[in-house]
């Protein structure tokens, strides 16, 4: 199996990622930069298997038509375990970079196909053995500021700001039809307090227009959703409520201040990493220890937001626990009305150092070495 598209005097870049995240936040920003920088390449994207799958990844980087192919995650399994090992190809440039998964991935890519192999990460622990280089956040930089660093560089943010409130309802599935009506009670409560707050609510387009339609027969009708692009919107709007995840970096380096959300409303639907993902799958006993595992996280995690955990301080308010409706509205509706709260949020946020340039950083390294031989 092999899918190089031949064009042998390109560049050769194969791509591993996986969940909505890194897909939005890493891999297509970084493509448009890879593109500008050398136009004559062919990029390939393998996604593998993640918990944190939309199952999305695919259509939004076929519609993003800057990628030669697309292998999803059950083909990528079946061709990085596949015989015969070695993939002939007359590339004479390449290389294989790692945007999420398990690096270990990309290291069999890169035999397989005799190229170098790279990758990003934002810890700071090692990728694994036969990585030719690999570039840490807390070395190159945030690699999440690329998209907004494009987003800045063709659009005016100073245009006033019409939207009171935003509200980000999540790119997973399960996610979104758990959060979706806690967000429409929270809107209720909040028309309740302030009848004249405008107020959008952004769908995610990790998802469907199916999933979307089947929740929304049950929203209020004076309800204002929007799939415009998520950078144009949190530009336009004086506060953010939604879930913690990669939205909250991009609000960080927007200056945007947020309300971030980690709900313990529905256990069940909280992701669990490493070992305790896979016992919280074992029949009757995983429930429970993951109940217990999250106990302990609620007693020990101090901060779920981007620019919380950055600077080790609350520049952004948090609720970790059972999200109540009522509640939410009237934080919301208090930060809101605090102009002097919502200046110094976005003053700490300013204060946050804004990388530049690392999409750069990396694909200078990557081109300036040849394949294997």
């Amino acid at each position: 199996m092999n899918f190089c598209p031949q064009n042998t005097n390109n560049f050769l870049l194969l791509i591993q990622s996986n969940s909505p995240g890194e897909v939005s936040n890493w891999v297509i920003p970084f493509i448009k930069r890879f593109k500008k920088s050398v136009p004559d390449s062919d990029i390939i994207v393998f996604l593998t298997p993640c918990q944190y799958s939309s199952n999305q990844e695919a259509r939004i980087l076929s519609e993003s038509k800057l990628v030669s192919k697309i292998v999803p995650n059950t083909e990528s399994m079946k061709h990085i375990c596949s015989m015969p090992f070695k993939v002939k190809h007359s590339y004479k440039n390449g290389a294989v970079l790692f945007l999420g998964g398990d690096p270990l991935y990309s290291w069999i890519l890169s035999k397989k196909y005799k190229l170098p192999c790279y990758g990003y990460s934002d810890h700071n622990k090692s990728l694994g053995w036969g990585y030719k280089k690999s570039f840490f956040k807390n070395k190159v930089g945030d690699l999440m500021s690329e998209k907004v660093n494009q987003f800045l560089e063709t659009n005016n943010t100073q245009s006033p700001k019409d939207i009171d409130i935003l509200f980000f309802t999540g790119s997973r599935p399960q996610h979104f039809k758990a959060f979706f009506p806690i967000v429409m009670d929270t809107i209720k409560s909040l028309k309740e307090l302030s009848p004249n707050y405008t107020i959008k609510v952004h769908i995610s387009p990790f998802i469907t227009d199916t999933l979307f339609n089947s929740q929304v027969k049950e929203a209020p009708t004076d309800i204002e959703f929007t799939r415009e692009d998520a950078l144009k919107v949190m530009a336009k709007s004086k506060l953010l409520v939604t879930l913690a995840g990669t939205n909250t970096a991009e609000a960080m380096y927007l200056n945007l201040p947020m309300i971030v959300l980690f709900p313990l409303n529905f256990p069940d639907l909280v992701i669990l990493d490493g070992l305790a993902g896979i016992i919280e799958k074992i029949p009757i006993i995983g429930p429970l220890i993951k109940k217990l595992v999250l106990l302990y996280l609620r007693k020990t995690v101090k901060f779920v937001s981007h620019p919380n955990r950055l600077t080790n301080s609350e520049i952004v308010p948090e609720i970790i626990g059972v999200i109540d409706s009522e509640v939410l509205a009237s934080k919301a509706n208090t930060l809101l009305k605090n102009k002097n709260e919502l200046e110094k949020i976005t003053n700490d946020l300013k204060s946050i150092p804004h990388p530049k340039n690392v999409s750069e950083t990396i694909l200078k390294d990557i081109t300036n070495h040849h394949r294997y031989k």
